[in-house]
């Protein structure tokens, strides 16, 4: 967003640039997921102290020192993950986490069809990684730009307070996306 050629930009989570008109598109649900396989081999987690016993598939900008902060009952907690695999890459994350490499914190936004067709199960559903938000950002130069002004309309328009890969989760829920966890011994 630095460079004078770039008008607007989509981004998720804290907006740093106070310079920048921040408008927000959506919200960027999050959750901690991983494959069936990984699950039956490794056990599911009860609560996330026993991440640290789980191979963690680590996005390299929300995982610093191999944490990771989760809200429950509205408290921030960090929790220690062991390392597998750290990249800068999401999708290359999800395809890890589909093949069974380790547990991952997945945008709801790019898991949701691995969810709902039982490539990944929803895991510590109490216990959720903090998404922030979809945010369009701008320059103040370019608030009163009405190409600009539309685009970021349409977008949070055809989004909506609710956007279609949340409701198709929320929906079939029912379908049993979360990882009951095993019984203690």
């Amino acid at each position: 967003m630095h460079q004078p050629d770039f008008d607007i930009a989509i981004r998720l989570g804290l907006v740093p640039d106070s310079t920048l008109i921040a408008r927000t598109l959506a919200r960027n649900l999050t959750w901690l997921c991983a494959s069936p396989d990984y699950l039956s081999q490794r056990g599911t987690p009860l609560h996330p102290v026993e991440l640290e016993q789980h191979d963690g598939l680590l996005y390299t900008h929300r995982a610093p020192g191999g944490c990771w902060q989760l809200l429950h009952n509205g408290q921030r907690q960090t929790w220690r993950v062991k390392n597998r695999l750290r990249s800068d890459n999401a999708f290359s994350l999800l395809e890890a986490a589909r093949m069974g490499l380790g547990i991952v914190v997945m945008p709801l936004f790019l898991g949701a069809e691995a969810i709902m067709r039982g490539e990944l199960k929803i895991v510590l559903p109490d216990w959720q990684p903090e998404g922030g938000n979809i945010v369009a950002l701008y320059r103040q130069t370019r608030r009163a730009s009405p190409v600009i002004q539309a685009l970021v309309n349409e977008v949070a328009e055809k989004l909506g307070p609710e956007p279609e890969w949340e409701k198709t989760v929320t929906t079939g829920r029912a379908a049993a996306p979360l990882e009951q966890g095993r019984k203690r011994p």
